[in-house]
């Protein structure tokens, strides 16, 4: 494996809200009284930077030129808060051996306010494949959710239950699953 270079990384990000404000959160504590709609795009580049938690093969950290992009798009109307993104991704390892590789995948969220500061819904349905030339890695969720609030988004628990599969090098793997998480912002 390769040893990690000195490196180095840019990143940058827009968004465009043409209606209402940037939305701060896909989940809502409150409805909101105008309509928001937004869009954003971000991209990074990296340069001869140590690849670990990007790499799809089992092997210890290299360095690797690396670039990506992300899109999305958030509309809240009322008590309803919808959201869709996606991302693209490429990796040119630099030590001979090893080939380059792309990845994708996307993300589609839609929620609703069921109780004003208590209960946020939602349910969402992503997809990503590391290697998008490979089966071995891809994966597929369905989940949903419930935000219990007890100050907003300053503390709040979080409840997801779900159906994912992942991709081995033979067939796909079937998971259920159960996330709880509390957050405590101060």
């Amino acid at each position: 494996a390769g040893e990690a270079g000195p490196g180095g990384m840019a990143s940058g990000r827009v968004t465009w809200s043409p209606l209402g404000s940037y939305p701060g959160s896909e989940a809502l504590v409150t409805a909101v009284e105008k309509t928001n709609l937004s869009f954003g795009g971000g991209a990074w580049y990296t340069h001869r930077n140590a690849v670990t938690d990007w790499y799809i093969w089992d092997e210890e950290a290299q360095t690797a030129d690396a670039h990506a992009f992300t899109v999305d798009a958030t509309l809240q109307v009322g008590r309803f808060s919808g959201h869709v993104s996606g991302f693209h991704r490429e990796v040119d390892p630099r030590e001979a051996g090893f080939g380059s590789y792309a990845g994708a995948g996307y993300n589609v969220q839609g929620g609703l306010l069921l109780i004003p500061e208590r209960l946020f819904g939602s349910l969402r349905y992503s997809e990503a494949a590391p290697d998008r030339d490979r089966d071995a890695g891809k994966t597929r969720e369905v989940a949903g959710g419930l935000q219990m609030y007890q100050r907003g988004h300053q503390s709040k628990i979080h409840v997801e239950a779900g159906w994912s599969q992942q991709h081995d090098e033979e067939r796909w793997l079937d998971t259920e699953f159960v996330r709880i998480q509390y957050q405590l912002l101060f």
